[in-house]
């Protein structure tokens, strides 16, 4: 009798044990079984796809510009990139054509790194941001702000590496959905002087935040030397509508550092081989001579140095 009711208990104990199993599996399993029936009776995937940029439309805005004689006013068209619904930055087209890039062995302030001179074309525009990223606008992507120069928050942001530069791109990309990064040297440059081949776009002086306690030519105006970065879009735009490109901050290239132009891609592509240590910056900055300043001036930085001296401005590709 006592062997009987053992093997009843056995029994017991080994049903309620499969029970349980078949249990869990059945918790496992159907949820599963029940998200691919819906997937397939609907015909659609449950994945959320990534949100579409809307296009840029452009906003007709009057811009202080430089040219042969005195500053004038020149319309133009500027397009706006919001966050969340709100301004970030404003970005100018950048039509295709090709340059001249690099400077001739008589120009004031010639180096060695600006030869040999040579044709770029660029076979597509490109937007370019009118100004240096500005503190604000890096706060607003980043969340905080790097700078040595705090106040203003159209101040330049700088004290931040080539690689930290890249990151914001990176970070303003997968928020808007648009294809942000540093431009190329060439893209610079040919920014840069918007159709001049003089030493500045400013062609008569130089109207910038620079060392101002050094002079490019004799007949230069005099000027105070403010010591420190200074709010942008204040001074006279080139003819592409683009501000500050000399003076206030350096501001870092997507290409590697080359000691002159031999090989250099004649396409406007970065050029990434070389010193991949090393970084191009251009335009000069609140503490440079005048003559590293100029449109065709270049030197180089570590990626991963900071400093007080250099920013950034950013190129949107045009997929159109």
């Amino acid at each position: 009798m006592s062997k009987k009711l053992f093997n009843r208990k056995e029994f017991l104990i080994i049903i309620g044990g499969l029970a349980t199993l078949m249990g869990m599996v059945a918790i496992a399993i159907i949820p599963k079984i029940l998200t691919k029936f819906q997937g397939n009776t609907s015909g659609t995937s449950n994945s959320v796809p990534p949100s579409v940029p809307k296009e840029f439309i452009p906003k007709p805005e009057s811009i202080k510009t430089a040219t042969d004689k005195e500053p004038v006013s020149i319309v133009y068209d500027i397009y706006p990139e919001n966050l969340n619904g709100t301004p970030l930055l404003q970005l100018l087209k950048i039509r295709r054509g090709n340059f001249t890039m690099g400077s001739p062995p008589e120009e004031n302030g010639h180096q060695e790194s600006e030869q040999p001179q040579f044709v770029v074309t660029f076979a597509k525009p490109f937007y370019m941001s009118r100004h240096p990223i500005t503190q604000e606008q890096w706060e607003a992507v980043m969340g905080n702000n790097p700078s040595t120069f705090e106040g203003e928050r159209d101040l330049p942001v700088e004290t931040v590496s080539w690689n930290d530069a890249n990151k914001f791109c990176e970070v303003l990309s997968q928020k808007t959905g648009r294809k942000y990064r540093l431009p190329s040297e060439s893209e610079w440059e040919y920014a840069c002087r918007a159709g001049t081949q003089t030493p500045f776009y400013f062609v008569d002086d130089l109207d910038a935040n620079y060392d101002t306690n050094y002079k490019y030519k004799p007949n230069q105006i005099d000027r105070v030397y403010k010591g420190q970065t200074t709010p942008v879009g204040k001074l006279p735009a080139n003819q592409f509508g683009l501000q500050d490109m000399h003076g206030n901050v350096w501001e870092w290239c997507s290409d590697s550092w080359h000691s002159n132009y031999i090989d250099a891609p004649r396409d406007g592509m970065s050029w990434t081989t070389g010193e991949t240590e090393k970084a191009v910056i251009r335009g000069g900055a609140w503490h440079s001579f005048p003559s590293k300043c100029r449109s065709a001036a270049r030197e180089w930085m570590w990626k991963k140095v900071k400093s007080n001296r250099i920013g950034f401005r950013v190129v949107c590709e045009d997929n159109s």
